[in-house]
């Protein structure tokens, strides 16, 4: 009987083989897709220290998923030696910023203040820091990959063509996506929220994924033809790297073919299908906690100290929020919080992240040329209405 047995698991498995069905990943295990077969860690390393760019996925908010990017990043290097790593939460203009962080010239807060972490990406930096240090501890090279959000968002609203001359030519210019890519961002314009509408139609949010797309495959490519023997580590979203999409697709279009796409992939989510990506790794189920929202005062600041050291104005202060019934005022100058100077409109908000709903904050303004002290006291629950994105 066991010829039989033996012979019928060939043919099962040349059937999964070859069909679409959702391939099975326990948490801590790496499978190849194609194959569907389970590998060591040190055997995915070995395969992928022959590539030259290594993609590997993330949910923004899992920490787990961040693990695995860590893992992959410690191994290639470990193995390699020469690697790089390409962010997708920093736009290409604070390059030098991330290369003061590499040379271990900054301070973790200056690194969050001089990349204006919360106003860039604004996930909690506790979820990339582990990474970050990595990075730092040992020199390596940390790529800014993204372009600023506004160029994307305008790309989004009036479409490619409409996007000001000078800012065109300062990105490359896609490869056609395929078929199958425009498909999958129509039926995600299509789920999103109906309360939450994206400007603009299909045809230019499928434009500003792609340029979103090319300019983070360019930035990879351009590393690795400047370094023919060293590998570029891309991190960024799941949906920019799946199915062979995204940044893979312009990879492929620049001619760098030598690609792997790992996807970090929660045990606790349905099988992923085999053409995802080449390797899968499972992790833990996140425990979602849910958390008060940041401290904010309800005020908006001038932009005049957002990106350089300068005054922190306040332009508006919000109705019915914290600051009016405060007494804070627009064209009140925030020089201090609770004693330490305030240096931009970014070192206030990192600031007030460290204070928590049921304190009492004592600021040090100038108003009409006279300094004063306000004292500030937080409800201890934190009020309904969201702010302005990025504004404390």
């Amino acid at each position: 009987m066991a010829a039989p047995l033996i012979a019928g698991g060939a043919l099962l498995l040349a059937f999964l083989v070859g069909s679409n069905m959702p391939v099975s990943v326990k948490t801590h295990e790496i499978v190849e897709l194609h194959s569907r077969n389970t590998l060591t860690q040190g055997a995915l390393v070995e395969q992928l220290s022959q590539q030259r760019v290594v993609l590997v996925g993330e949910q923004h908010d899992d920490p787990h998923q961040h693990g695995v990017q860590l893992q992959v990043i410690q191994a290639l290097h470990q193995k390699h030696g020469l690697v790089a790593v390409g962010m997708e939460q920093f736009p290409r203009h604070l390059q030098p910023v991330l290369d003061r962080w590499s040379a271990g010239a900054l301070s973790e807060e200056a690194f969050l203040d001089e990349t204006e972490w919360y106003f860039t990406w604004g996930m909690e930096p506790e979820l990339y820091l582990p990474i970050l240090r990595y990075v730092r501890d040992h020199h390596l090279p940390l790529l800014a990959l993204n372009v600023k959000r506004s160029i994307i968002a305008e790309i989004r609203e009036k479409g490619l063509d409409k996007l000001d001359p000078t800012q065109r030519q300062q990105l490359p210019t896609p490869a056609p996506p395929a078929q199958a890519y425009r498909h999958y961002l129509q039926d995600i314009l299509a789920a999103h929220h109906p309360q939450m509408p994206l400007k603009g139609s299909a045809e230019s949010f499928i434009q500003a994924q792609t340029t979103w797309d090319t300019v983070m495959a360019q930035g990879l490519y351009d590393w690795a033809q400047r370094h023919p023997n060293g590998i570029a580590i891309g991190l960024a979203g799941t949906g920019h790297i799946e199915f062979g999409y995204g940044i893979p697709h312009q990879l492929k279009a620049l001619g760098l073919t030598q690609i792997a796409t790992v996807i970090p992939w929660s045990s606790g989510s349905d099988g992923i299908k085999p053409d995802s990506g080449d390797y899968a790794w499972g992790t833990p189920i996140m425990e979602r906690v849910e958390q008060p929202p940041p401290v904010r005062l309800g005020i908006l600041l001038e932009e005049a100290a957002k990106s350089a050291h300068g005054p922190v104005e306040i332009a508006q202060v919000m109705p019915n929020s914290i600051a009016e019934g405060a007494g804070m005022q627009a064209k009140d100058r925030i020089i201090a919080l609770e004693g330490q100077a305030t240096l931009s409109n970014h070192h206030l908000v990192r600031l007030l992240r460290q204070h928590h709903w049921g304190d009492t904050l004592t600021l040090t303004l100038v108003r009409d040329g006279q300094q004063q002290s306000l004292t500030v006291q937080l409800p201890t629950d934190p009020p309904k209405p969201k702010p302005h994105h990025g504004s404390p």
